[in-house]
């Protein structure tokens, strides 16, 4: 049993069904001091609680964690529930990532344009993932008078030329 390939899997699961990176960890926690059937138990128990008006863990979900924990010891059901844990935020925002990743060129494309508006030079971007979206970090020669409206500027240009980002949380700094 591939660990990595189980954990992507389970990530992908936990994306469709709305879980939440908390409960993954949490349940990886408790997997490595306790034998199946205390994990089964956890497992059901979530299925029946609620936090915020939506319930913990799906019934879908749920049977696919039994399925694995059928699969695996509890020690290795614990290490895949951890990395699918972790590869979470990524599977959530795979999408996104893919079409920012696909429209970079033009995204540099506008902020040399709005900087050359400017008389400013483009000295190149670097493009990092944040919390809740992106974020642009954008070296300039010269000095930027209002970066927090150029910013803007620079992010609505962007979502205007670019329609598939314009739920795309963007955020633009100057270096």
């Amino acid at each position: 049993m591939n660990i990595y390939h189980e954990a992507n899997r389970l990530a992908e699961e936990a994306a469709k069904s709305d879980v939440r990176k908390g409960q993954l960890e949490q349940l990886a926690r408790y997997a490595e001091t306790h034998d199946k059937e205390g994990i089964l138990f956890w497992i059901r128990k979530q299925v029946t609680r609620e936090s915020g008006g939506r319930p913990l863990l799906s019934l879908d979900f749920a049977s696919k964690l039994e399925d694995l924990l059928g699969r695996a010891v509890p020690r290795i059901f614990s290490k895949i529930v951890g990395v699918a844990a972790d590869y979470l935020d990524w599977k959530l925002r795979e999408k996104d990532i893919e079409i920012v990743g696909r429209r970079r060129g033009e995204i540099d494309k506008v902020v040399r344009e709005q900087l050359s508006l400017r008389r400013l030079r483009f000295g190149g971007s670097k493009l990092f993932m944040d919390r809740d979206g992106f974020r642009l970090s954008v070296n300039v020669e010269g000095r930027v008078p209002d970066r927090g409206r150029l910013a803007s500027e620079i992010v609505g240009e962007v979502k205007r030329r670019v329609p598939e980002l314009r739920y795309v949380n963007l955020k633009v700094w100057f270096e």
